[in-house]
């Protein structure tokens, strides 16, 4: 987790539309997000922490199974602890200023998809979906 509003290494500037201008929101004070993601991570990274989400070597089986347990939320995702199936797809998105990222692994047929871009809407407005 970042410790202050800035991001060591080469990286992406993080965008919000505001009033029809984008914005520069990459300096963001990192207590503002605290628990829901307040991180710093790459494709790399998010493909290799899909991977292992998925498949279970995190937690113990019985955790593991309790977590991937759905309920139908409609539009064709279920939704689990922390996690939702899309088809078989099985994953997360998330949105803070700036920036959305979604994960999406399918264990059986061995394919992983991340996606990140440097935008987002302004607070209040939605998610990438």
């Amino acid at each position: 987790m970042p410790i202050s509003q800035g991001i060591s290494g080469e990286h992406s500037n993080g965008y919000v539309l505001q009033d029809g201008k984008l914005v520069d929101y990459t300096r963001v004070d990192p207590s503002v997000p605290w628990g829901g993601g307040a991180m710093i991570s790459d494709l790399y990274d998010m493909k290799s922490w899909a991977k292992a989400l998925i498949s279970g070597s995190l937690l113990d089986k019985q955790m593991h199974a309790e977590k991937m347990k759905t309920v139908d939320t409609g539009g064709g995702m279920k939704y689990g602890l922390g996690i939702a199936d899309t088809g078989g797809f099985w994953g997360h998105d998330g949105s803070i200023f700036g920036f959305n990222s979604v994960f999406l692994r399918n264990q059986d047929l061995d394919a992983s998809f991340v996606v990140f871009t440097n935008n987002c809407d302004p607070p209040g407005q939605g998610y990438i979906r």
